[in-house]
Order: structure tokens, then C-alpha cells, then sequence
């Protein structure tokens, strides 16, 4: 006989909300705590997401190389704030709500026991490490998708239930949102998939495996269909195909000098570096919570998690990149490692009760130590508390802002380096196509700047280079700013009358 499915009740709902909230206002620079999220990429999605309110197009009028739902994403959050990133910063909570309502879902499942307690101390784990990174990456807001399949899957083998048709489309519809996010990402579906197949392989229902492929294929294509439609109407589908897919396939990727088989155990090496250095406890616990599942008799949960993971390390790390925050995508695994410490905690400190909620202790003290512990450890272990020291006033960007609102409708070039910030603080959109200079080997971003400032088409630059190389641009202002203790030195240059 099948289980009933675990319900998560209205005041564990409200333990997962304020847990979401506590965490992203802590470790999120988007946060209204701290003066401005200052990270290159997110000031990427910003500017290109309030420029689309203006009629702007993404790849087509602005080059930026993330999936243009992102950037839609970012539209949103601009029409809160065009000029700070409180938008994001709900943005980032919903995201968190959802992935830790999944999560929690998921460890039930395998206990239903397991308290709504390990909430706060899955969002320490999950949010405090550094590859979360500065908040409001495209890893953070696929994470709640991501864990939505990997819940799925876990019901799946331990309840022996099947997703429902609407499950298969909420699945269609999700793994959409992450393949016009950041495609890269879209390994857990893969696995996924050989999951679901595999079981209805094993059980002969061939027929439900066409059932399920077919609302997968419908959920993706409602999510597709309007994003297409979108760039068609707007004649900029081949830019879509050439920023979007061509570009980050074949330029952004790099193998190091080496044909792509051959770099892949460099790539992989250097994955694997990545997530123990980057995530180091969020590794340990996930760890911990698959040795236990190896202790199974049935081995089919770890299987499945191996299968997961491995395509998501396969296409995360393949391309030969390994930035900080790539390892942030698996925090969607980490919920079974979570229960896995639970278990083992339970089982030294409440051994002889049928469930530690019933110890005296637990029911008294516990929920109040757990909750300040996670809170205390998440504030002392976040890498962006060191912001709080600044003021509006101590940044370059909002000081250059200043400046720069003297002059009505004025234009502005981030010249030479990826997005600062500036577009952000002064509300600008840009009105050149390469409105900063990206991690990318592309000879006509650099022509394009370049050819900008010699022929005086912005009114300002900002820029980290002590001299412009024109003659028509007069330095009027400097900055020295220090970015997790590196120094970097900002430039303003104002076109001479």
C-alpha cells in the first residue's frame, strides 16, 4: 500500500518564509543591509533587465551572455527599483522559500519525522558558503526548480510514487525556465530523466515512459513557445542563437589549449576543486547524507543521486570554466545530507525517545537554540557581512552617480572591464550594444568601446585604466574601493564641450 504524501503544515510554512528571509537578508548583497550588491555579473542581468522596460532587446541592442529569461527576471525586479536591487531581493527570497519548502519536503519523505527545525540549519549550510558568492546569481535562482525534480525523483523510488501528469509538465515547465536561464545548469534534468525511465523501463510501462516524455516535451514548449515568439517579433532570433548558444559554446568555453576531450580531466580537476574549496560543509554534509544511503540495502536512491549529479558536474565544469559560484548548484542536493546529520544527531542525543520532538529538552530549549545557532553561524560565516561598514556615500558608484545626475539625459560607457555598478546607481541604460566589456573573446566588443570613445558618443566613462587614450575625455573624478580586501581604483572621464 502507497504512503500518503507528507503535508507541511501553515506554521512550518511560516518557518520556511522567515527562515528565506533571514538567510538572503544576512548573505545576499541585494539585501537592503548593505549599501549595494557591487558583483559584476548581477549589474550585468540589472542593466540589460531595466533596459528591456525601455524597449531595449537582449543580444540584439545589448550584449550580455546569460539566458534572456534572466534578464526578464531582472525587468521585474526593475520595475520595484531601476536604481537599487531591493527588486532582486525579493526575487532571491522567493527563490529561497521555494527551495526550502523542497527541501523539507524531501527530507520528510524519507522521515516523517524529520522536523521543520532543519530548515534554518539547511539554510546556514546552503546560503553561508562562498560559493553562494554575493547573491542573485542564475545558480541561486534555479535552485528551487532544481530541487523541485530532485523531490520528485526521491518520492518517486521511496514511495513508489510516480510524478502525475501535471507533475510532468510542472517539470516541462521548470527545466524550461533553467535551460533560457543558463542551460549549463540543465544536467539534473538529464538524470532525472534516466531516473523516471529507468523505473518505468523496470516496470514494462513503456507506454507511461512515452505518457511522461510527451508532458515534459508540452511543459517545456508553453515555457519556450513565448520566449521565441518574443525574439521573432522583435527580429532577433539569430542573435538569440549566435549570444545565447554559439558564442557560449564555442568562445566562452575554453579547453586551455586543448581539443575538448583532452581537456576534460583538466576541466573535471578542476571542478572537483572548485566544490571542496568553494563549498566545503555543504560538500561534507552532502557527503555524510550519501555514505548513508550506501548503507542501504537498496541502493536505487543513491543511484539516482550519483546519476544527478554526475550530469550536472558533467555540464557545469565541461566548458572549462570554474568561477566560485559555480558550485552553488549543487546545494540542491544537500537537503539528504542534512537528514543524514539529523539522524545522527538524534540517535546520540535523544536515543530511547520513539522521536526527539517528544524529549522535554527538545520541546523547551532546542527550537530557540537551533533557530539563533543557524542565525549566529550564517552571520559570522557569510562572506558579504564585511559591507556593512560601508555607507551609500563610501562606493564610487553612487559618488560618480552623483556627479553624473548633473547633467540631464546623460550617457554613459562602462569602459574595459564587466559591469561596476554604475549603470545601477545612476539609472542609466546604455546606448552602446557592448555596454562593458565581458569574459569573452570577441574582437568587436572591444572595436565597439573603443570606437565609442573616439568618437565622443557618450558624455561619460568610467573605466579601472588611469588614462582613456583620447583626447576628447577629461578625468574629473577618482575612487579607490576595496572588494574583499582587493583594491580596485575607479576612473569617471567626462566628454570635453
Amino acid at each position: 500500500m502507497k504512503k500518503q504524501e507528507s503535508i507541511v503544515t501553515h506554521k512550518q510554512l511560516v518557518v520556511i518564509l522567515i527562515t528565506a528571509v533571514a538567510a538572503i537578508t544576512i548573505c545576499s548583497k541585494s539585501s537592503p543591509i548593505y549599501p549595494l550588491n557591487d558583483w559584476v555579473d548581477s549589474n550585468c542581468f540589472m542593466t540589460v533587465g531595466k533596459s528591456m522596460l525601455r524597449g531595449v532587446v537582449p543580444y540584439r541592442d545589448l550584449y550580455e551572455q546569460k539566458g534572456p529569461l534572466l534578464y526578464m527576471l531582472h525587468a521585474l525586479a526593475a520595475m520595484v527599483s531601476e536604481t537599487t536591487f531591493i527588486g532582486a531581493y525579493f526575487l532571491e527570497i522567493l527563490a529561497a522559500a521555494v527551495f526550502l519548502f523542497y527541501g523539507y519536503k524531501l527530507m520528510k519523505t524519507y522521515h516523517q519525522s524529520a522536523s521543520v527545525l532543519l530548515v534554518p540549519i539547511l539554510a546556514a549550510v546552503v546560503y553561508s558558503s562562498k560559493s553562494f558568492y554575493y547573491g542573485d546569481s542564475a545558480e541561486e535562482l534555479c535552485l528551487p526548480f532544481l530541487s523541485y525534480a530532485i523531490y520528485l525523483a526521491a518520492r518517486s523510488i521511496k514511495k513508489g510514487k510516480l510524478p502525475t501528469w501535471q507533475e510532468y509538465f510542472a517539470v516541462g515547465v521548470t527545466s524550461a525556465f533553467v535551460l533560457w536561464i543558463k542551460y549549463s545548469l540543465l544536467g539534473c534534468y538529464i538524470g532525472w530523466f534516466f531516473v523516471i525511465a529507468w523505473q518505468l523501463i523496470r516496470n514494462r510501462d513503456t507506454k507511461k515512459l512515452i505518457y511522461a516524455a510527451f508532458w515534459i516535451g508540452a511543459g517545456v514548449c508553453t515555457t519556450t513557445i513565448p520566449i521565441l515568439l518574443y525574439f521573432g517579433i522583435n527580429h532577433a532570433l539569430s542573435d538569440l542563437w549566435t549570444v545565447y548558444f554559439h558564442n557560449n559554446l564555442f568562445l566562452y568555453s575554453t579547453g586551455y589549449g586543448k581539443p575538448l576531450l583532452l581537456a576534460l580531466p583538466f576541466n573535471f580537476g578542476a571542478g572537483i576543486r572548485n566544490i571542496l574549496f568553494q563549498s566545503p560543509l555543504p560538500a561534507a554534509v552532502l557527503g555524510i547524507g550519501l555514505l548513508d544511503l550506501a548503507k542501504c540495502k537498496d541502493k536505487t536512491d543513491l543511484f539516482a543521486y550519483l546519476l544527478m549529479g554526475f550530469f550536472t558536474f558533467l555540464l557545469v565544469y565541461g566548458g572549462g570554466r570554474h568561477y566560485r559560484y559555480y558550485a552553488f548548484v549543487f546545494s540542491s542536493f544537500v537537503p539528504v545530507g542534512i537528514l543524514s546529520v539529523y539522524k545522527i544527531l538524534r540517535y546520540l542525543f535523544f536515543a530511547g525517545y520513539r522521536t526527539a520532538s517528544t524529549h522535554p529538552i527538545f520541546c523547551r530549549f532546542v527550537p530557540w537554540m537551533v533557530c539563533t545557532g543557524s542565525l549566529i553561524f550564517t552571520f559570522f560565516m557569510c562572506n558579504n557581512t564585511y559591507m556593512l561598514h560601508y555607507n551609500k556615500s563610501d562606493l564610487p558608484q553612487y559618488q560618480f552617480a552623483e556627479i553624473i545626475s548633473q547633467k540631464e539625459d546623460a550617457t554613459l560607457l562602462n569602459y574595459g572591464f564587466l559591469d561596476g555598478g554604475f549603470y545601477t546607481t545612476t539609472g542609466i541604460i546604455p546606448n552602446c550594444k557592448f555596454f562593458c566589456e565581458l569574459n569573452i573573446e570577441l574582437d568587436e566588443m572591444v572595436e565597439m568601446q573603443d570606437a565609442y570613445i573616439q568618437e565622443g558618443r557618450v558624455d561619460y566613462v568610467v573605466t579601472t585604466q588611469k588614462e582613456l587614450g583620447s583626447d576628447r575625455y577629461k578625468c574629473i573624478a577618482r575612487a579607490d574601493y576595496y572588494m574583499e580586501k582587493k583594491k580596485c581604483e575607479y576612473f569617471l572621464f567626462q566628454l570635453i564641450p
